[in-house]
């Protein structure tokens, strides 16, 4: 028989006991559920719509987070170290004016389907890209290419200083120094594929290759291990990316383990997750090199002229107030128009400061 004190100390230690138990026989499951990545896809959710992966048409970062998996381009960029790194090039070299470019490849790289990839096929896929693209930001890389103008207005078929030397050699000439444009190549829009393939699902040389049809947008997207892969086997047999229009129910799926991973959660459940024990060593916080900006047209009143209204303007937005508030301190109040981890941020640039005050009396003179 049990006295009281016995009584509570024996459901004590039995609550304490399936307490236990109950760690590690979730522990257990989830590392046979994770060791199982070795036969399953991983499944990762993204809560934006995903309109296109082709290179030409790539905008937003969720886009860019699938197709980067399935092309890649010459150079990449290394956040980490902050340095350009040879992803499809060997290795490149400048003139000592800065106006011509001479890359050379990586040999025996092939496409998903086989297709060695040369020196031709890159300019073939970057003159598609740049004939087909609908974003202007994207367009304007290729500009200080001697020949992009007369290819942009239909003049020519081809960018003229986007020169074939062999199968291994590329050169670029410029129609003015361009130091910069290691730099441009790390976008989208220099990614390659087999041009020669009509449709939005190109082969491309990345670790992972479509199985999906990616334009059934409403439908998961699975992607399968390049075997040949030219940096070597990738870990992941798949990739099953599940689109969400909605983010409470994409990280509720997260949370029950039906995702392995997130790419984003909503706002208002950030604090949340940073305090709770058994979410807050699996956030990852990674800047996305952009900006969010309100853009004043300064050739259209009441802008035009209007510097001292711009400044009033300025000084009239609590950056700080709308990304605590607002965006759950996701982001980082901007200080200029390149963002940080971008080559050529300055962290002492003063900005602008929230100041009503000052706000007002620019108002006024202005």
């Amino acid at each position: 028989m049990f006295n009281s004190s016995n009584k509570v100390f024996f459901i004590s230690s039995l609550l304490l006991l399936i307490a236990i138990l109950a760690f590690f026989i979730h522990k257990h499951n989830l590392a046979v559920y994770t060791a199982n990545l070795d036969t399953r896809p991983l499944n990762a959710g993204v809560c934006r719509p995903v309109n296109s992966m082709e290179p030409a048409n790539v905008l937003e970062h969720q886009e860019r987070l699938i197709a980067s998996t399935i092309y890649e381009g010459l150079i990449c960029y290394d956040a980490k170290s902050g340095e350009l790194q040879p992803r499809l090039a060997r290795k490149w070299k400048y003139s000592p004016d800065c106006k011509t470019l001479t890359i050379n490849l990586k040999e025996n790289i092939k496409f998903h389907n086989g297709k060695k990839l040369t020196a031709a096929e890159v300019k073939s896929a970057w003159e598609k890209s740049f004939k087909n693209s609908k974003e202007w930001s994207s367009i304007s890389l290729f500009l200080s290419i001697v020949g992009s103008n007369a290819m942009l207005e239909g003049h020519k078929q081809e960018i003229s200083g986007i020169q074939v030397i062999n199968d291994g050699t590329l050169k670029i000439v410029f129609n003015q120094p361009n130091a910069a444009f290691t730099y441009m190549l790390t976008s989208p829009i220099f990614w390659v594929y087999d041009s020669s393939v009509e449709n939005s699902s190109a082969p491309g040389t990345g670790p992972y290759l479509l199985k999906e049809n990616p334009d059934n947008k409403d439908k998961d997207i699975l992607l399968l291990r390049n075997e040949k892969y030219h940096r070597g086997m990738p870990r992941l047999t798949a990739i099953n990316f599940k689109i969400y229009d909605d983010e409470l129910k994409a990280l509720e799926d997260y949370k029950t383990g039906e995702l392995d991973y997130l790419d984003s959660i909503p706002f208002n459940q950030l604090k949340a997750i940073k305090k709770d024990p058994q979410y807050k060593e699996l956030y990852l916080s990674r800047p996305l090199l952009n900006t969010y900006s309100l853009v004043l047209h300064v050739n259209k009143q009441p802008f035009v002229d209007g510097y001292l209204l711009r400044r009033a303007l300025n000084y009239a937005i609590d950056r700080k107030a709308i990304n605590d508030s607002i965006l759950g301190g996701a982001y980082t109040p901007a200080r200029g128009v390149v963002p940080s981890g971008f080559a050529g941020y300055k962290s002492n640039m003063s900005g602008y400061n929230y100041d009503p005050e000052k706000a007002r009396q620019l108002l006024e003179d202005a």
